[in-house]
């Protein structure tokens, strides 16, 4: 009597472990999936939490607003040595354009950005920026992760009204 396996035997092993390979690559497919959304989504919070925490940085330490609209503000601005520099935030308004700071990208996964304009924390928004204004709202809506990011800032180096 021979040792060993028939061709027929070893055919059926390989369709088995390939069945088994098949199945297991089909369940492992949409965690895989989940996985690289879940990455995009982090990468998307953390490029609009990055830009709106330079936006705060900016926006308190504004002296004078020269003009504000919806999607641009043009303000001057306290360096850590104390002199005074004009800048410009603006974003152009098509969907995945850059915010810009003075024509540098801040952030380039931009859906929807806009300024609020308040006089007072409980009044209503204005589309642009008055000599009674005293806040700045800051829209902020990503294209990855479809969040919206707002934020509420009162320049603290502008004089009270």
């Amino acid at each position: 009597m021979k040792k060993g396996f028939t061709l027929i035997e070893v055919i059926a092993v390989l369709l088995l472990v390939g069945i088994l390979v098949l199945a297991s690559t089909i369940a492992l497919l949409p965690m895989v999936e989940g996985f690289m959304q879940a990455s995009r989504n982090v990468d998307a919070a953390q490029k609009s939490h990055l830009a709106m925490s330079r936006i705060v940085r900016e926006i308190t330490t504004i002296t004078n607003v020269v003009a504000g609209s919806r999607n641009t503000l043009t303000y001057d601005f306290l360096d850590p040595s104390g002199a005074s520099l004009r800048r410009t935030l603006t974003w152009s308004g098509d969907a995945g354009a850059p915010l810009t700071l003075n024509g540098v990208p801040i952030s380039d996964d931009v859906a929807g950005f806009e300024f609020r304009y308040y006089t007072h924390s409980g009044g209503t928004a204005t589309p642009v920026w008055t000599d009674e204004s005293m806040l700045i709202e800051v829209v902020l809506s990503t294209r990855s992760g479809g969040d919206t990011y707002t934020n509420r800032i009162r320049p603290r180096n502008i004089p009270k009204r």
